[in-house]
Parts: C-alpha cells; structure tokens; sequence
C-alpha cells in the first residue's frame, strides 16, 4: 500500500477484499488530517452501507487459461465422484493416472506434486486505486476464513 493505492499479489485459496461505502454523498465520511501527526487517524461516521470489492482473483484449475497450462503439463482437471457417480465438491487438479494431489488451485506455493503437473508459484498481480474518504477496510483471509 502507498499513498493512493494498494498493489496485490495473490497464490492460492486466499483471498482480499475491500471494504468501501457506496458512491452516496451523505453517507460518506470525510478525511481531513488536521496536524501531520494525525495521517493515520480519521474520524468516520458509522454507516452499514458497505460494498465488498473483490480485489483477488480466485485461481481456479477449471478456468481456461489455467485449465490449459495444466492439461500441457500433463496433469488433468476433474471434480471427484461419490459412488452414485455423482459430482460432488470443486474441480481438483491430479496426475494424469493418479488420485494425487487433488489440489482445488491451480497456483500454488511450496507442492512439489503438483508443480510437476503445471500448478505455478507464479502470483496474480492486481493494482487499485485507494478513495480515503470512502475505503475502510480491507480483509485478507485464507478459503477457512471465507
């Protein structure tokens, strides 16, 4: 974060979002710093009006581009099936004649399995813009949180 905006990377089943009052000129709090000690504070005025904005994308092994980096690799892409032959949970990614790793990304740090088979380290950068009469908050939590 710097003075007009946040940059974020994501990998993974994480997840970051900002929390921010809707475009209403009545309910929005106004950020004033009165001596220079007091940057980092600001009164606002309590409001439930809140918008999330979704500032990660989330790395699903299903969506094309990621579905295709790991198809070449050799790995593949499916949901797992209960014994009905029913679909059941989110798409995974596994070896192409294994039942591992099962992983439900398709970027991800540290798995030896499954950078075999084209799950990358690699992050997703994001840059926004930050309104500091309007922003409050912003929530980075792991998939156990959401």
């Amino acid at each position: 974060m710097n003075d007009t905006g946040v940059h974020v990377g994501s990998v993974g089943d994480s997840r970051a979002i900002l929390g921010t009052i809707p475009d209403n000129p009545d309910e929005v709090p106004k950020f004033k710093p009165s001596e220079p000690d007091e940057v980092f504070k600001r009164n606002i005025l309590p409001t439930r009006l809140l918008n999330a904005i979704p500032l990660t994308v989330d790395q699903k092994p299903n969506h094309q581009e990621e579905l295709e980096r790991i198809r070449k690799c050799g790995g593949r892409v499916q949901r797992l099936t209960d014994e009905r032959g029913n679909k059941i949970g989110p798409y995974r990614v596994w070896k192409r004649n294994s039942n591992l790793p099962g992983l439900a990304m398709s970027r991800s740090i540290g798995d030896g399995i499954a950078s075999e088979i084209g799950v990358i380290a690699t992050p997703i950068f994001n840059s926004f813009d930050l309104d500091l009469e309007r922003d409050q908050f912003i929530v980075i939590a792991s998939d156990g949180v959401w």
